[in-house]
């Protein structure tokens, strides 16, 4: 795979304006940080880290995240649903 370019990355998360992340793997957290910059990320309300790996990539730049208990796509859909009801019961 072709890594896109920084600044497309950055102008396509800018016009998407996205609340929340989740994310699966260490490489695509650096890439991503890169791209958009550390407090972009850390201002998202949620971000579901798939697997310990990757939500260690994420807390080495000093950003929260959640991690689902497996390492699949149901789990982190599971893991999003519950933080949007305790973000919607604020």
């Amino acid at each position: 795979m072709v890594p896109r370019e920084a600044a497309l990355v950055a102008a396509d998360w800018t016009a998407a304006a996205p609340d929340a992340l989740v994310i699966a793997s260490p490489r695509a957290v650096d890439a991503l940080a890169a791209a958009i910059g550390t407090p972009a990320l850390a201002a998202l309300a949620a971000i579901v880290a798939i697997g310990p790996t990757t939500a260690g990539a994420l807390r080495q730049l000093g950003v929260a995240c959640l991690v689902p208990p497996r390492a699949d796509g149901e789990a982190a859909a599971e893991q999003m649903r519950a933080a949007w009801r305790r973000d919607e019961g604020r």
